[in-house]
């Protein structure tokens, strides 16, 4: 699995900031923004995720909620992206891991949101942070 999970935040160390172009690397941005296309010049790929498949998660998932009375939503089918080979991520992201199918990683994003649903659920008394 080591081979599979990245450590780094991104594929391409793109800053959430960078404005998306018309044209360009398919690179996710934040949520409001969606998909759109970054400069091939500002892409790096020192880790060759590029090709893979991947699934993202949000580097803040609970950003913004402030009602803990009720179970904090981690990571949900809404926050999370699936990735196709040649895709690249802003900062905004968390590469979960990355794959050579689209099976596997469709496999890992269920198997993620279902531990999602039954870890966290139960822990909503205690809030978790994470910082890089």
């Amino acid at each position: 699995m080591a081979d599979r999970v990245s450590a780094e935040k991104t594929v391409s160390a793109l800053r959430t900031t960078i404005a998306p172009r018309e044209a360009g690397i398919p690179c996710w941005f934040m949520q409001r923004i969606g998909l759109r296309y970054a400069d091939p010049a500002d892409v790096t790929d020192p880790h060759g995720l590029k090709d893979k498949w991947k699934l993202l998660i949000p580097y803040a998932p609970i950003a913004g909620q402030t009602d803990f009375s009720r179970p904090v939503g981690f990571y949900y089918d809404g926050n999370v992206r699936v990735a196709a080979p040649g895709e690249v991520c802003t900062e905004t992201y968390l590469v979960a891991g990355a794959f050579d199918t689209e099976e596997e990683v469709l496999s890992f994003k269920s198997y993620l949101l279902a531990q999602s649903r039954t870890v966290f659920a139960s822990s909503s008394s205690s809030v978790a942070t994470c910082h890089s």
